[in-house]
This record gives C-alpha cells, sequence and structure tokens, in this order.
C-alpha cells in the first residue's frame, strides 16, 4: 500500500501498524485540494452573510458555522488518519454533512428572501460534494488520498 505524502517529520514517531515510518516526504492537510476548496468555499460564505439584515442574523450565523465545520473536519479526519482509516472516513462524512446543511441553509435563506439566489456559490457546493463523496468511496475501498483530493487504489 503507497505511503501518503505529508510534508511534516515527526519527531520521535513510533512505526506505525505494520512497521512503517511516516517519511519526511508528508504532506499536512492544507495540500489537500480538497481542504483548499473548503477554506475558499468557506470565506465566500462568509462574505455572503456580510449581506444578510439584522432580522435575518441567527440565520447567518448557522450559515457561518455550516461554512466553519467544513474544513474543519477535514483537518480534524486527516490528523485521526495516523490512528484509523475509520477515523478519517468519519471526519469526512461529518464534513459532508456539513456541506449538505450548509446547502440547506443557503437554500432556505434565498427563499425566505434572506440573501439572493447564488448559482456560484451552489455550484461549488455541488462540485465539493462530488468530491467528497469520491474521496470518502476511495479511501473506504482502500485507496490513499492524494494532495490533489482524489484518492489512488
Amino acid at each position: 500500500m503507497p505511503h501518503l505524502v505529508v510534508s511534516l517529520y515527526l519527531v520521535g514517531s513510533r512505526p506505525l501498524k505494520g512497521g512503517n515510518m511516516p517519511d519526511k516526504t508528508y504532506t499536512t492537510y492544507k495540500d489537500l485540494k480538497i481542504w483548499q476548496q473548503a477554506m475558499e468555499l468557506s470565506q465566500d460564505v462568509y462574505q455572503l452573510c456580510e449581506g444578510f439584515s439584522k432580522k435575518h442574523t441567527d440565520l447567518a450565523g448557522q450559515v457561518r458555522f455550516s461554512a466553519v465545520q467544513l474544513p474543519t473536519h477535514i483537518a480534524s479526519g486527516w490528523q485521526k488518519k495516523f490512528q484509523s482509516k475509520s477515523d478519517y472516513i468519519n471526519g469526512l462524512r461529518y464534513s459532508l454533512s456539513k456541506l449538505c446543511q450548509l446547502e440547506t441553509l443557503l437554500t432556505l435563506s434565498s427563499d425566505i428572501g434572506a440573501m439572493e439566489e447564488n448559482g456560484e456559490l451552489m455550484e461549488k457546493i455541488n462540485h465539493l460534494t462530488r468530491m467528497m463523496i469520491s474521496m470518502i468511496t476511495k479511501i473506504s475501498h482502500g485507496g490513499d488520498p492524494k494532495p490533489n483530493g482524489k484518492a489512488t487504489s
């Protein structure tokens, strides 16, 4: 099984299961395209929420919270991959659920007039959803995630 690429050298690391040591070429979660796109989406959502009226302050807070959870749980899952693949997948699945929650909140926001419909933002959500489902599926079937957000089998 190929090693994940991570640029962080773990000082004092012990061998992983199977006796494999992480090597100096590992990268961090920040190198994952899926994390980068989740960060970009979160920033876009934050800017969008600035336009919400005071009447919709609570809704804007929920939208922001959902957006922040996306890259946060991708990063958290990445760290957990050193413990178990299932913990990593669970982090990605939680992030995916927050992505669906975000899409629902944005649809609701548009429907009640808190914001204009934003097709570009919804396309980013749909693209990220496809990437996450693909990554979860591939990792579940034994592939290793790569920095471009894809997984190899």
